[in-house]
């Protein structure tokens, strides 16, 4: 089973475009997603929940969406709870692919924490070289200026 961890952040926008950049670009379709927020994102984790079903529903397909709130700014908390998730997730041999694209920093440097640790298969950032085109939708915005990564496949890349 595919399971995928993102956060809020301060675009709508780049939690959903980030998301289907993983489906139409890394061939990610998961099965379980979680989505890690703060209180005053919740808004924004609801919509992304709902833009998540069309879109799945888009590809035939059904995932489990939970949304779960974490203290603002909290790093070591954050990280903490996204590694619970990430740890009890992988303990049932799912693959854990984890969104870094639309959180803020202390989410992120705590949603790292997996992925140092080998739970995360994944960590997808997508990077747009253009900010014009930052509040449209995946599919308005030139490949060219967008850049799909993971960063596990390419540090894996480079060792070796």
């Amino acid at each position: 089973m595919k399971v995928y961890i993102t956060m809020t952040g301060l675009s709508d926008w780049a939690i959903f475009n980030s998301f289907w950049a993983a489906i139409r670009l890394r061939n990610y379709l998961p099965d379980k997603i979680y989505i890690f927020t703060i209180k005053k994102r919740i808004r924004q984790a609801d919509l992304a929940k709902k833009r998540f079903e069309i879109l799945l529903k888009e590809y035939n397909k059904r995932a489990n969406i939970e949304i779960i709130q974490v203290a603002e700014a909290d790093f070591v908390g954050s990280g903490r709870r996204i590694n619970e998730v990430a740890k009890k997730e992988k303990s049932q041999g799912n693959t854990i692919a984890i969104e870094v694209t639309p959180g803020r920093k202390a989410m992120v440097a705590g949603a790292l924490v997996p992925s140092i640790q080998g739970m995360a298969d994944h960590v997808f950032y997508l990077y747009l070289e253009n900010f014009d085109y930052a509040d449209n939708i995946f599919m308005r915005i030139p490949l060219t200026v967008q850049h799909s990564h993971d960063f596990m496949e390419e540090i894996k890349f480079a060792v070796n």
